[in-house]
């Protein structure tokens, strides 16, 4: 997905409705966020990742587990861009 939030949005319902998974992985990251609360982020192909790689990686991950106590406390350990 290189798309702005509309975009995304559209394909990604889109792709949610298929009777097989399809993965939605993301590039801008600033969206990040935004489609893991709406359950349309699988991953990413961004270069972005290059940075700080495996604490965002932990990050995603315990957002996707809902342990957003630890999601919170990676990001604020300075994860956030």
């Amino acid at each position: 997905m290189t798309y702005n939030y509309p975009g995304w949005k559209t394909v990604a319902e889109g792709l949610r409705t298929l009777d097989h998974h399809v993965a939605i992985l993301g590039a801008p990251s600033d969206l990040w966020h935004v489609f893991l609360l709406l359950e349309m982020f699988d991953g990413t192909v961004n270069g972005g990742m290059n940075y700080g790689m495996e604490a965002m990686i932990d990050h995603i991950q315990a957002w996707k587990r809902n342990d957003l106590a630890e999601a919170r406390r990676i990001w604020n350990s300075g994860c956030r861009s």
